[in-house]
């Protein structure tokens, strides 16, 4: 009810968790699916607000059992809301090459936000993600291609304030480089920035310098 009658973009959670082992997360590693019921009571809890987009909640969209009650979802929410758009999911780039394409053609899916962090491989490894630093710029050009097909935007998230090792001073240039490289081609809107910090009860330790 707060936000009543002014532009805004609903937050619905499928489901909670991630599996990834990502050392600086501190998202719980087991995926707990919320029921269809009290989705679709939050889904229907919309009707007041201003919206063209609704942010899912999920970590790692795609590893829950529920995900594709987007398709069922966006037909009832675009019933009572004519201005409704679709989805902005976050996942990574390994979940996009696989599904990305299946998501905006057949899931209302509009916007993809990806973990994309670093374009170093020596930091995504000691980060244990889940991708390659040339399975993030696949997935770049994957999401051009989806842009100029179904006009999808890819939200690419990046971390600052990352230690330096032997070499000296982390290197933001080839990351930069690949951001601004994106927003040319025209299907990044932005870059949402995160600035790394070391939380008690994360998975493992990332804002020192290593070897």
């Amino acid at each position: 009810r707060l936000f009543r009658g002014w532009p805004c973009i609903p937050r619905l959670q499928l489901s909670s968790g991630c599996t990834h082992k990502c050392s600086f997360c501190t998202v719980p590693r087991v995926i707990t699916d919320r029921s269809p019921a009290d989705i679709i009571v939050d889904a229907d809890s919309f009707k007041p607000l201003n919206f063209e987009l609704v942010y899912i909640d999920d970590k790692t969209f795609g590893q829950s059992k529920n995900w594709r009650m987007l398709a069922e979802l966006g037909l009832r929410i675009k019933l009572y809301n004519p201005e409704f758009r679709g989805f902005i999911v976050q996942s990574t780039a390994t979940e996009v090459l696989r599904h990305a394409e299946e998501w905006v053609r057949d899931y209302w899916v509009r916007v993809v936000e990806t973990g994309v962090e670093t374009l170093d491989e020596a930091t995504l490894r000691l980060w244990r993600k889940p991708h390659t630093a040339e399975q993030c710029r696949e997935a770049g050009r994957l999401m051009y291609h989806l842009w100029w097909k179904y006009d999808t935007l890819w939200v690419p998230n990046i971390i600052f304030g990352i230690a330096g090792d032997e070499r000296g001073p982390h290197n933001y240039g080839p990351t930069l480089d690949a951001v601004y490289h994106w927003r040319r081609q025209g299907h990044v809107p932005f870059m949402n920035p995160y600035i790394l910090t070391q939380y008690a009860d994360a998975r493992g330790k990332v804002a020192r310098s290593y070897a």
